[in-house]
């Protein structure tokens, strides 16, 4: 499963949820219906725009502590390994 790369940026009137590419086109991501716009439903649309950013901060930590040599049964590594296979569909 491929996402759509980041960044994600909220449209001006914060409605939707749009994916930015190097020419500046954009592809939809989410809707925050202007009908359902309640405090959690843009809760969870600012956690979702994150999204990107945290895999890729993410797979920098994972990279990082393995050329620390970290035991592939470390605890931590294991549970950040374990997210990035969910993040990814795997």
């Amino acid at each position: 499963m491929k996402h759509t790369k980041g960044p994600w940026k909220f449209n001006i009137n914060k409605t939707a949820l749009l994916a930015l590419n190097e020419n500046n086109e954009h592809s939809f991501i989410y809707n925050a219906s202007p009908y359902n716009y309640i405090e959690p439903n843009t809760a969870n649309a600012t956690l979702i725009a994150a999204a990107p950013e945290m895999l890729d901060a993410l797979e920098s930590v994972y990279c990082e502590c393995s050329s620390l040599y970290l035991h592939a049964d470390n605890c931590f590594m294991l549970k950040v390994e374990s997210i990035l296979k969910k993040a990814k569909g795997e």
